[in-house]
């Protein structure tokens, strides 16, 4: 995309002489904006990288969904966050028309710092904020006033489901083996087993969705924040505990818990 189109874009907010560094291009388009009063902000054009990583997040409503949580997770929170940007009109999204094609866009704060990585899990304070920091974001979602998540990902049985088809699509491609395709399936079906009268097919709690090393940010004051909720929804609140422990040595998951 032009420079010359992200200008115009920028132009439709409050921005004052915008600097734009290109991020990267995965699941959607994503740019640094470096204002010339020193504040900075992510602007994210939700255009996927490949038609296949489409999906209710990327839709106008879903990414709605999103933006309206962040603001009020904001207002809510005492902690730095990445909140939404509205734009000149009081608008969450602006579309802009690209290549023939409208594409739905927004602006969010941007949270100084760095990727969490394999050094901080032995830090046992680290290790214990990662606790809190979740626990924390839970409590927010159980008062969350939410609706339409229909409209968002959701990772309850029906997800797990979907991704044994996904999986085992996967063997034909060389991806995984047979067997190892077998496995994840009985695991699955095992998982859904449990699950059952929990929380329908989409689960009953509000999640991050997609809690990892690459969406954890660590300040520069040192705290544990949260980045990317792309795939905010519906599924059962210990997902996001499952993921929070994985990333860590087994020795540690005590004190994470």
């Amino acid at each position: 995309m032009t420079n010359e189109k992200l200008l115009d874009l920028l132009g439709r907010y409050d921005i004052q002489q915008p600097e734009i560094i290109f991020l990267r291009h995965n699941e959607n388009r994503t740019y640094r904006v470096n204002e010339r009063t020193g504040k900075s902000y992510l602007l994210r054009i939700h255009e996927p990288f490949i038609e296949d990583m489409k999906g209710l997040q990327h839709t106008f409503g879903g990414i709605l969904g999103e933006l309206q949580m962040l603001e009020k997770l904001g207002s809510w929170s005492t902690n730095e966050i990445q909140t939404p940007v509205r734009n000149n009109e009081g608008e969450l999204i602006t579309i802009i028309e690209y290549e023939g094609e409208l594409l739905n866009c927004s602006v969010l704060t941007w949270l100084d710092g760095r990727d969490m990585n394999m050094n901080d899990v032995n830090n046992l304070e680290l290790v214990k904020e990662l606790g809190s920091q979740i626990a924390e974001l839970h409590t927010f979602f159980r008062q969350y006033e939410h609706s339409g998540m229909e409209i968002r990902p959701s990772q309850g049985k029906a997800y797990n489901e979907r991704m044994i088809r996904v999986i085992h699509s996967g063997v034909k491609k060389n991806l995984f083996t047979p067997s190892d395709a077998n496995v994840i399936e009985q695991t699955l079906q095992l998982i859904n087993s449990r699950l059952d009268d929990h929380g329908g097919e989409a689960g009953p709690d509000l999640i991050h969705g997609d809690l990892c090393m690459g969406n954890i940010i660590i300040t520069t004051e040192g705290k544990v924040r949260f980045i990317d909720f792309g795939f905010f929804g519906k599924g059962y609140a210990l997902l996001d505990v499952a993921m929070g422990a994985m990333m860590l040595p087994s020795d540690r998951r005590d004190t994470f818990l």
